[in-house]
């Protein structure tokens, strides 16, 4: 487990994250910023997991601690790659923003993931795993949908901007064995299975494809891209009255589910 932790979750995202950098410091996407904040919070994931792997054997590590870290900076990592998936490849930040943009992300990255660890391992997040029975409702909700936002963003990378961004081809099939692997963990009902184990290695292949994914992106300048405020202020312009309409039905949904919850229970959906 500290080995697979080590090579497939911390060096390779390491190296992902390392070469998006410098991918971003030279074209200044915002996309692909996002989806280096994306390999740094699974980074961070894979190094305390290579440690506390290390421990195991000991049995001086809760394993729910560290599956619930594990899981919860996935979902944190599935979280960036969508946004960053969704984020136009034609936006560009101007000269002066990137070196900045790229230290604050890349820190506040970190320090989700430092909190996510300190959380898990000082009993602030609720229970994900029970041995001999599998996940809990919590964990299969936050990998569930950490699933669904990794096949989405491969979806998006695929096919809404495939004209754009021809130098990401190898980043939707990465999430894709992510989305894959993270399945594979999902269903498990014993840690240490044959499927987690399953999961894992489809993981790391998916982090190695990350890597072959952020080297390519380097290698492969894009067009000249539309300055990202500008294009921020024409959506804001063209969508003002659409993104109100939504909010104002997250918020009828919202209050109408709380007005029904003494009548239906916390355990309808």
């Amino acid at each position: 487990m500290a080995a697979n932790a080590f090579l497939g979750y911390t060096l390779f995202n390491a190296i992902a994250a390392a070469v998006i950098a410098k991918t971003f410091l030279e074209q200044r996407r915002p996309g692909l910023l996002m989806m280096g904040c994306g390999a740094i919070i699974w980074n961070c994931s894979g190094l305390v997991g290579t440690v506390s792997g290390l421990g195991l054997f000991r049995e001086t590590v809760d394993i729910n601690s560290l599956i619930t870290m594990h899981n919860c900076c996935l979902w944190g990592s599935s979280f960036c790659h969508l946004a960053g998936a969704g984020l136009s490849p034609k936006w560009q930040l101007s000269e002066g923003n990137g070196r900045a943009a790229l230290a604050t992300t890349y820190l506040l990255a970190g320090a989700v993931a430092g909190l996510i660890v300190v959380l898990a391992y000082s009993g602030g997040l609720p229970v994900f795993f029970i041995a001999g029975k599998g996940g809990t409702m919590v964990r299969q909700f936050v990998l569930g949908s950490a699933v669904a936002m990794l096949a989405l963003a491969a979806l998006i990378l695929l096919w809404l901007n495939r004209s754009a961004s021809s130098a990401l081809r190898w980043y939707p099939p990465a999430l894709m064995l992510l989305a894959i692997g993270v399945t594979g963990v999902l269903v498990q009902k014993v840690n240490g299975g044959w499927v987690g184990w399953l999961g894992r290695g489809t993981q790391s292949l998916g982090g190695f494809y990350l890597v072959i994914g952020a080297l390519v992106s380097h290698m492969v300048p894009l067009p000249e891209g539309v300055p990202f405020w500008r294009a921020l202020t024409e959506m804001r312009q063209k969508w003002a009255i659409s993104a109100a309409i939504a909010a104002v039905l997250v918020c009828m949904g919202a209050a109408a589910r709380l007005l029904l919850l003494p009548y239906l229970g916390g355990n309808f959906p």
